[in-house]
């Protein structure tokens, strides 16, 4: 059975980014309750919501409408240390999440010795931290993002080589590296505990390419591969926003494509289970 879900990052500019701040940001309560509407399972509450901010009053409001909505938690957190991994451990065992999503962060490695030396030090953090997580039974996966390549981060899973650690597929982030998303999934095949599903549109440009973003769907991603390779999806959105609109026409676009791609994701999870 697959566990559906929907990222905070599906709604970027609602939650609000630097330089657009909408008058009256989706709250973690809001977004729990549109995740409700369109028919998800559960959410991802990532650091655009500043999970890490909030107090024991606001976990505990949260976990409280999670369980009346009957939606399961995932936590996520960007640049890893030793505390700030311990802290959001900490977070997902308030929550009853059993899930931390982990995006390395730092400098970016493009130079092979570069992302060795990051590699070793990020496999000796997690090493530190996974007695916690296991005490608190929280699975950790790392995301394919814009620090190390993805096979940097397989080796950082296969050297800690415990199940409380695994890999989430980004369908696009390894098209920052000029990888395929269809590379990126089988170099982390064995080890992926999560997929994080959103589709992309390459365009040629003039003397050059232009990649964005698109509702599910509407771009080049094969997604059934995806949804065969884990039971964990969860939806996320990086469709660019049009120019010229404002701040509110923004939010109605974005919610509008959310809605798209949600309606596209339960097709293709019907297709699915209709195939088997």
């Amino acid at each position: 059975m697959k566990n559906i879900g929907i990222s905070s990052f599906a709604y970027r500019y609602s939650i609000g980014l630097p330089g657009l701040i909408p008058i009256n940001p989706m709250s973690a309560l809001d977004f729990l309750h549109s995740a409700h509407e369109l028919g998800f399972q559960g959410v991802q509450l990532c650091e655009n919501l500043n999970i890490s901010d909030m107090d024991d009053a606001e976990w505990a409001l949260i976990k409280n409408r999670a369980d009346e909505l009957g939606l399961f938690l995932e936590v996520g957190m960007n640049t890893v240390t030793v505390d700030s991994l311990t802290k959001h451990i900490e977070i997902a065992d308030r929550l009853s999440a059993s899930f931390l999503r982990v995006v390395l962060g730092g400098p970016r490695c493009y130079k092979a010795e570069d992302a060795y030396r990051a590699r070793d030090e990020f496999i000796a953090i997690f090493q530190q931290v996974l007695p916690l997580a296991k005490k608190y039974h929280i699975a950790m996966g790392i995301e394919n993002h814009f620090d190390l390549p993805t096979y940097a981060l397989r080796e950082i899973v296969d050297a800690v080589d415990d199940e409380s650690l695994g890999l989430i597929v980004d369908t696009t982030n390894g098209i920052h590296f000029l990888e395929r998303p269809e590379e990126t999934l089988e170099i982390c095949r064995g080890r992926i505990v999560s997929i994080h599903l959103k589709d992309y549109l390459p365009q040629k440009v003039e003397a050059g390419h232009f990649i964005s973003g698109t509702v599910l769907g509407n771009g080049d991603l094969d997604v059934l591969p995806f949804l065969c390779a884990c039971d964990n999806i969860i939806m996320e959105m990086t469709t660019r926003r049009p120019n010229g609109y404002t701040i509110g026409q923004v939010i109605q676009w974005e919610k509008n494509t959310v809605e798209a791609s949600a309606k596209a994701l339960s097709y293709y999870v019907n297709q699915l289970t209709a195939g088997g």
